[in-house]
């Protein structure tokens, strides 16, 4: 990552004085340099590091920072720290990746949203709702016999009449064709996410048909 080391230094205020008297001068210097404490368990720890920002920070801010042992959180205790005061160990110093975004209620609502998936520009089932529709069917399926419907995975006629013979989802208590049995297991073993109930042929159908699509 670039670090930024070159230091800026602000104009210098000039206050004027009384003909003939002083003008007062401040100077104030501006760097790029911080001193953070780690987080642990949200709460600050150990002593303080050295960091470059890229960005502007304040005291308190919340950044991120990789480390041996991957991203890390850090609150920041220092701002402008002098330039001087690191010279014999600057080229050792890293950078922060930046300000962790704070959290809004939006944020926080996040996750339900996205499990709502859309249909053009109708949401449909949650995950919990497809869940308790498709075991709905596998009730019936013990009744009636699962070849009496399509998989509700795939939405294909290849169910066996015999419950048995076909194979049991490993996402819900309900009969899945085969070839979707054996998909769900090459998923697994593959540890890549499996198909998300509300986008099983029959939890889409059932909404379509439920708002008139």
């Amino acid at each position: 990552m670039k670090h930024f080391r070159k230091t800026t230094t602000l104009i210098i205020a000039t206050a004027g004085g009384s003909k003939g008297g002083k003008g007062m001068q401040e100077n104030s210097l501006k760097t790029n340099i911080i001193k953070l404490r780690f987080l642990r368990n949200s709460q600050p720890q150990g002593r303080e590091y050295t960091y470059y920002t890229p960005v502007e920070v304040s005291e308190g801010d919340i950044v991120e920072m990789e480390t041996r042992g991957g991203i890390a959180k850090g609150t920041v205790t220092q701002i402008n720290v002098p330039e001087e005061e690191i010279e014999p160990f600057k080229d050792k110093i890293k950078s922060i990746i930046g300000k962790v975004k704070e959290e809004t209620p939006e944020d926080e609502d996040k996750p339900r949203k996205e499990a709502e998936l859309k249909i053009g520009d109708e949401s449909i089932y949650t995950e919990e709702e497809a869940k308790t529709l498709v075991e709905c069917l596998g009730i019936l399926q013990n009744t009636r016999g699962v070849g009496s419907f399509p998989c509700p995975r795939c939405g294909y006629n290849r169910m066996k009449d015999l419950v048995a013979k076909n194979a049991l989802s490993r996402r819900a208590d309900v009969y899945i064709c085969s070839e979707c049995g054996q998909e769900e297991a090459i998923l697994d073993a593959a540890g890549k996410d499996p198909l998300p109930l509300n986008r099983w042929d029959m939890v889409i159908a059932l909404a379509k048909e439920m708002k008139g699509w």
